[in-house]
């Protein structure tokens, strides 16, 4: 009986001590601090950006977009020692030979660097190699800014096929008129009524900023019989 009873013991004890235990371990809901020393304040968690309700639906995404593009390629305020512009001039066109994107398509691009700015100047292939190089040249160490005076491909032909469409004297055929952009080498295909048509087309599309030349590949419509 002794022994049951040291055994019993033992066991209320061991149960009083772990339930002392848990209670200590369970976790405090902390409240908002009232500013006041020595209070916890609880660690902010992250929110969701949220469009303003008078943008259009264009403009909220947009704004998503530049977010989105903050986040991943904060900016940097640090761009260590001052390289000159000799040297950073070097740099940046080393750089853009080595993105491979431009090398392989042979894109016509022209950098400057004056006071640690880079002006970039020429036609970028698409969108998401044009955004590549952009960040390729802000982590260059020495480089302040970058002036992207650049076109791409596609804003090259979507701005042809909007002056085309709008153009008073393009506009009755537009419909008909395909455009593509190479390095900023139009190619025209499609249909129109005559000659001197496909000749007011290429000259309205050559009038388009960011247009190096027009290839002419338009066919005249065979009048029905």
């Amino acid at each position: 009986m002794r022994g049951w009873n040291c055994v019993k013991s033992s066991k209320l004890n061991f149960n009083a001590h772990w339930m002392l235990y848990k209670r200590a371990e369970k976790p405090r809901t902390l409240q908002p601090s009232s500013g006041q020393p020595g209070e916890l304040t609880p660690r902010p968690t992250h929110s969701t950006l949220q469009p303003s309700p008078t943008l259009s639906e264009e403009a909220q995404t947009m704004v998503s977009v530049e977010r989105v593009r903050e986040e991943m390629v904060p900016p940097s305020t640090d761009h260590g020692p001052a390289v000159s512009d000799v040297d950073l001039q070097a740099q940046v066109e080393e750089a853009i030979w080595r993105y491979e994107p431009l090398r392989v398509l042979h894109a016509p691009l022209k950098a400057e660097v004056r006071n640690g700015e880079v002006t970039l100047t020429g036609i970028v292939p698409s969108r998401m190699i044009h955004y590549g190089l952009i960040e390729t040249l802000r982590r260059i160490p020495g480089v302040r800014a970058v002036r992207d005076q650049t076109m791409t491909d596609p804003d090259i032909q979507q701005a042809v096929t909007l002056v085309l469409a709008q153009h008073p004297e393009t506009q009755p055929w537009s419909a008909h008129v395909y455009v593509l952009s190479r390095n900023g080498f139009v190619q025209l295909t499609g249909t129109v009524p005559d000659a001197a048509a496909a000749e007011t087309v290429v000259r309205v599309a050559q009038s388009v900023p960011g247009v190096r030349r027009v290839a002419n590949l338009l066919q005249i419509e065979t009048p029905s019989p």
